[in-house]
């Protein structure tokens, strides 16, 4: 019983539907509507039953910030009832799951210690395993399209999809992986076996990160790579020349993937060829970036403002953007794309939008004082400062920095967004949460 009311189980589950969402081989597909359904049913149990005993989670910091955030939303949903009410429905349960299932929460030691080792095992097997396909459709330079579940797949506009539904999260997830398989092998007691699949698992999702070609994943992996490497610095007894030249090799790893990208399409001939012939096999996004650097999100973002001006108190609700737009800015840039888009790639441009003045108020507050809390803390463990603490809170900061340049976060079921709240309750729910041998995990 205390197993299903810790409800790890739901983490892991949700985690697994988020990541097959995010798919291209999976999402779509017919039985993910009953996978949805029944995650979906457990975690409204799970829900219920904590409604009912509140006051055992009431102490979980910011969580009735969190409340009042998901209270805003719902304002704002019924506000724009006219424009559509079943994805705010939705979206509702899904920030519903986030705040009170996956951050907030409470656990025995030996039950926060399988949960960790769950999320390890999480982020090495399916990162690692859809790296591994997606880098051999870029070996057999495959090209495809699910057309019917509007999914591209392998090798497209320049860059490597893959098996991802978006290179962007694909790659944002990939750099969490690092951190994670990095983090496994500071501790220092792994296998052999161990430390060769964490060695492999860290040289896929590079690898993958460079060929997707994502600026946003290059951002992360730069950052992760930078709290990696100050944690390295901070544990060795190595001399200033030899941190020096680790990081330099570190950093040329981190912003020599335009090197590697080249290097692949002169030696692989079958891409080399089609770089001649103008195919989009090869990997190039020079011309589309020529043009515009932000990929339009300039335009995007000025699109933001000008709906957050017309309902600037309590938004247009996030699931209804494209209904807001073509009804009210039906000349704006997001309305007139081929494919009108309905999100603006950044979580604070998503949430001004979406709940106005009053959501960003407090989504900016419950930033402000989660990241100083967390900032606390990590400084209070002092020594103790281990790499279960820099896993979590590394993934916190690459998954809030692509949050930037992605919808991520709120509002939808992206892996990377699981994760951040599932980290995020790691580190914010007391110190009777994480207990390790020889530390207090946070």
């Amino acid at each position: 019983m205390q197993k299903w009311i810790d409800g790890s189980w739901f983490k892991i589950l949700y985690f697994i539907l988020a990541a097959f969402s995010f798919n291209s081989l999976i999402a779509g597909r017919s039985w993910m509507t009953f996978f949805s359904a029944t995650v979906m049913a457990g975690g409204i149990i799970l829900l219920l039953w904590r409604c009912l005993h509140l006051r055992e989670y009431w102490n979980m910091p910011y969580l009735a910030g969190c409340i009042l955030f998901w209270l805003s939303y719902l304002l704002s949903s019924t506000m724009n009832v006219s424009y559509g009410i079943t994805g705010n429905l939705k979206a509702l349960l899904w920030m519903a799951f986030q705040f009170c299932l996956l951050y907030c929460g409470r656990r025995h030691q030996d039950s926060a210690k399988r949960e960790f080792r769950a999320l390890e095992w999480l982020l090495l097997l399916y990162p690692g395993i859809q790296a591994l396909i997606s880098l051999l459709m870029l070996v057999f330079s495959y090209s495809g399209a699910a057309v019917e579940r509007g999914m591209y797949i392998g090798v497209q506009l320049g860059r490597l999809w893959g098996s991802y539904s978006d290179p962007n999260y694909g790659a944002v997830l990939a750099v969490v992986s690092v951190i994670f398989s990095a983090a496994a092998l500071l501790k220092g007691n792994r296998t052999g076996w161990l430390k060769r699949l964490h060695f492999f698992n860290i040289w896929l999702q590079y690898f993958y990160v460079v060929f997707s070609y994502s600026r946003t994943g290059q951002i992360c992996l730069l950052l992760g790579a930078a709290c990696l490497f100050w944690f390295w610095c901070r544990r060795m007894e190595s001399s200033r020349p030899c941190k020096m030249m680790v990081g330099a090799c570190v950093l040329i790893l981190c912003l020599g993937g335009g090197l590697v990208r080249e290097g692949y399409n002169r030696l692989h001939v079958t891409v080399y060829a089609a770089e001649e012939t103008g195919s989009e096999d090869a990997l190039h996004r020079e011309e589309e970036l020529s043009e515009d650097i932000t990929n339009g999100r300039l335009s995007i973002w000025k699109d933001g403002i000008a709906v957050w001006r017309t309902s600037p108190v309590y938004g247009v609700s996030y699931r209804n953007i494209a209904s807001y737009l073509q009804e009210n800015l039906p000349d704006s840039y997001m309305a007139n794309r081929a494919v009108p888009l309905n999100t603006f790639h950044n979580v604070l441009m998503d949430v001004l939008v979406s709940q106005g003045i009053a959501g960003i108020v407090l989504f900016l507050g419950l930033a402000f004082f989660m990241a100083r809390k967390v900032i606390r803390i990590l400084r209070d463990r002092g020594k103790g400062f281990g790499p279960e603490e820099l896993a979590l809170a590394a993934a916190l900061l690459v998954i809030g920095c692509g949050a930037m340049f992605l919808s991520d976060i709120l509002y939808i079921n992206s892996p990377t967004a699981v994760l951040f709240w599932w980290c995020l309750g790691g580190i914010l729910a007391g110190k009777e949460k994480y207990r390790f041998p020889g530390r207090t995990m946070i």
